[in-house]
C-alpha cells in the first residue's frame, strides 16, 4: 500500500514538473512570438511574414525604432535620389495643393511627390558587435536590415548627419504662381527644378536650373555612415510610442531626436522593390529575396518588403 501510494506521489510530481516545464516553454515561445511580432508589424492582421525569422531582417522603419535597444550601432549607405511620396499620406501635407499630386489616391485626393534619398539600413546589435563578420566593415550582407525612402525629402538625411545647403530641399518655392522651383531628380542625382503652376508638379517639369553638386558631393560621401551609437544615444532616447505628432511636426520638425538614426527612421518606409525597380537599394540580393518571401506568403506579387 505504501509502495504504491509512493508510486502515485512520484507520478504526480513528475506530472506537475512536465506542467511547470510544458507552462514555461509556452512563455518562451510566446514571448519569442512577440520579439518577432515587433520586427514586422506593418503586415495585415492574421499575415505572418516569413522573413521574421531571419535575425537581421526588421520589415519598416518603425520597427527599427521600437527595437532600438537591441542595437550597439545603425549605419546608412545613401544610394540615390528617388522622386517619391512625400509626407504621411493622411493629408496633403500643406506643399502640394489641391491639384499638385500626381498619383490619385482615396477619394479623388492625390499624393504629393518630392526628392527623397534611397539609402540601406545596416545594424549590429549588442550581441552579434564581437562576430568576426562585422570586423572588417559594419556594411556587408550580414549586417544588412532593410532598403528605405525618407517620406519628407533628402534633407531629412543630410540635416541628421551634420550638413545643410540652402537647395537641398524638398519645399516647394514659387513667387508668382505660374512657376515654381524645388529638388528633383535627374538619374539618380539631385537637381533644382522649375515647374508650371505653384505646386512642383512633377508632370510639368520645365527644366533643370542647377545640378547641386555640391550636395550630391555630401550626399555620395554618406557610405556606411554611424547614424546610432548605443553608448552615446540610448540614455537620452525619446520614447517614441509616447509620443503623439502633429502635422507641423511631421513636415521637418525633429530636431528633438537626440541620434540621427531617429531622425531619419522617424521619417523613412521600407521601400518596395517591385514599385521602384530602379530605385530602391538592393546591394546584397536580399531584398529581392525578401520580397519573393512575402510575395510567396501571401500569394500575390505586389510585395511590402
Amino acid at each position: 500500500f505504501h509502495f504504491i501510494n509512493h508510486r502515485s506521489s512520484v507520478v504526480r510530481l513528475a506530472a506537475e514538473k512536465m506542467m511547470q516545464l510544458t507552462c514555461i516553454l509556452l512563455l518562451i515561445m510566446g514571448l519569442a512570438k512577440e520579439a518577432i511580432a515587433d520586427k514586422c508589424t506593418n503586415h495585415y492582421p492574421g499575415f505572418e511574414d516569413p522573413n521574421c525569422n531571419y535575425k537581421m531582417y526588421w520589415a519598416d522603419a518603425v520597427n527599427v525604432l521600437q527595437d532600438l535597444s537591441q542595437f550597439d550601432a545603425l549605419y546608412i549607405k545613401y544610394h540615390a535620389c528617388v522622386w517619391s511620396a512625400y509626407g504621411s499620406g493622411e493629408e496633403d501635407n500643406g506643399n502640394c495643393g489641391e491639384d499638385g499630386g500626381e498619383d490619385y489616391w482615396y477619394m479623388g485626393r492625390t499624393q504629393c511627390f518630392r526628392a527623397n534619398a534611397a539609402y540601406s539600413l545596416y545594424g549590429v546589435t549588442k550581441e552579434s558587435k564581437y562576430n568576426p563578420a562585422v570586423w572588417k566593415s559594419k556594411c556587408n550582407k550580414w549586417t544588412y536590415i532593410n532598403s528605405f525612402f525618407t517620406t519628407y525629402g533628402a534633407e531629412i538625411v543630410s540635416d541628421a548627419v551634420g550638413f545643410y545647403d540652402d537647395y537641398g530641399t524638398s519645399l516647394c518655392s514659387s513667387e508668382d504662381g505660374n512657376y515654381s522651383t524645388t529638388m528633383g531628380c535627374s538619374a539618380g542625382t539631385f537637381v533644382s527644378d522649375t515647374f508650371k503652376g505653384s505646386w512642383c508638379n512633377g508632370q510639368y517639369y520645365v527644366n533643370t536650373t542647377d545640378t547641386l553638386s555640391k550636395y550630391n558631393r555630401q550626399m555620395e560621401n554618406i557610405q556606411c555612415t554611424k547614424v546610432w551609437d548605443a553608448s552615446q544615444y540610448a540614455d537620452n532616447r525619446r520614447n517614441l510610442q509616447e509620443e503623439e505628432h502633429e502635422s507641423d511636426e511631421a513636415q521637418g520638425d525633429y530636431e528633438g531626436y537626440g541620434s540621427p538614426a531617429e531622425k531619419i527612421l522617424y521619417f523613412s518606409r521600407a521601400c518596395n522593390l517591385r514599385q521602384y525597380p530602379d530605385a530602391c537599394p538592393d546591394p546584397h540580393g536580399l531584398k529581392e529575396y525578401y520580397t519573393k518571401m512575402l510575395e510567396r506568403a501571401s500569394g500575390w506579387s505586389m510585395g511590402y518588403a
